[in-house]
């Protein structure tokens, strides 16, 4: 078992086999293409498909913030789809831990801009993830609310929050 609780695996091994064949369909491997594997609860899984599922939520995150923060630009932060990328990122806030299993940093030998921090110091990654999702939670109380106001100024908690693991745990 990794250095902290992987509290929320069912995520990641719901997404592996369908990115697995997705990523086997187009010849895509991301740069994370290994025959290697690590054991998650108990579990082998290809290592190169944890790190591009894990990338791929990022992207997911990604591109979830700026259709938010093009909607609080254009004054409409509150649509149907501005409040369907708020439940993306608060639903994939709660699994962000799950990304990262003992196993699939910067060690592992497959490119990854996850920093060796992650698992050196897994109370402090616990403590930003936690941050991370407390903002999102607040991000869709927010939206929930219908208060532009209110979701602009949650949104800016959100980006602080990623601001804080990216300087932290992001490798350049």
């Amino acid at each position: 078992m990794s250095k902290f609780n992987l509290v929320r695996t069912s995520t990641l091994f719901a997404v592996i086999p369908a990115l697995t064949i997705g990523l086997a369909a187009c010849g895509n491997s991301g740069g994370t293409q290994t025959d290697e594997t690590i054991t998650v609860d108990g579990e082998e899984v290809n290592l190169g498909v944890v790190i591009e599922t894990r990338q791929q939520n990022f992207k997911t995150l990604g591109k979830s913030s700026k259709s938010i923060s093009t909607a609080i630009k254009t004054g409409d932060p509150t649509s149907a789809d501005v409040i369907s990328a708020i439940n993306t990122i608060e639903d994939l806030s709660n699994d962000l831990e799950t990304w990262f299993p003992e196993g699939s940093g910067p060690d592992s030998g497959v490119k990854t801009a996850a920093k060796a921090e992650i698992w050196d110091n897994p109370e402090d990654f616990s403590a930003a993830a936690g941050e991370f999702q407390l903002a999102a939670d607040a991000l869709r109380e927010a939206g929930e609310s219908g208060d532009a106001g209110a979701v602009e100024l949650a949104f800016g908690s959100v980006g602080k929050s990623c601001g804080n693991c990216h300087d932290n745990f992001k490798a350049d």
